[in-house]
């Protein structure tokens, strides 16, 4: 299993409707259909010995994956990676990761709603719980997911390249704590 490079984006907020009426002008297809997904996080601070920012086991609403991810660094496009691989039960992959000694921090869910572009580039329409709608795209370069923007009208200065967390703290200006404190369980 290789790390690799993560690419993408986000806008926040967005208005969902309109954003699919976009994407459908666009000639993106409807990839996932809206469904619940959930996750349990295994964060940094609770967990001093990963090298990576987070580990994560995410039920996509029919996939389960396993996830190391590594934040990008400095709002960099470049920075972000993730080693992931496909699982066949969330609660037993969860119980392999606390039996390494790995303590859970968060049990998160969210909606999403994936669209694709004929190159492979992703949008992901997201709803949390207790905050506005948001949009992720997700490419192979900074130019794919520079052309999509632009293609949904959003102005690519406004792409931020953060955590869900950091959504959270700017939209309800909680600090770091406060932030993990919400983020701990949260649930529709």
């Amino acid at each position: 299993m290789s790390i690799d490079q993560e690419i993408e984006v986000k806008f926040f907020p967005i208005e969902i409707s309109k954003m699919q009426e976009r994407l459908k002008a666009t000639g993106a297809t409807l990839k996932t259909p809206l469904r619940l997904m959930r996750r349990k996080v295994y964060g940094g601070e609770a967990n001093p010995s990963m090298d990576c920012s987070y580990g994560r086991v995410r039920d996509e609403g029919g996939v389960i994956t396993m996830s190391a991810k590594y934040s990008a660094k400095n709002n960099s496009i470049n920075s972000q990676r993730e080693a992931q691989i496909s699982v066949g039960d969330f609660e037993g992959a969860a119980q392999v990761l606390e039996c390494f000694g790995l303590n859970p921090t968060d049990y998160q869910e969210n909606r999403r709603e994936t669209w694709e572009f004929a190159d492979g580039t992703l949008v992901e329409l997201e709803e949390w719980p207790d905050l506005p709608a948001y949009l992720e795209i997700e490419g192979p370069g900074v130019d794919s997911l520079q052309e999509v923007a632009s293609a949904l009208g959003l102005d690519w200065d406004d792409h931020l390249t953060g955590p869900t967390d950091d959504l959270y703290a700017l939209h309800h200006g909680l600090t770091p704590e406060e932030t993990r404190k919400k983020l701990a369980n949260i649930r529709f």
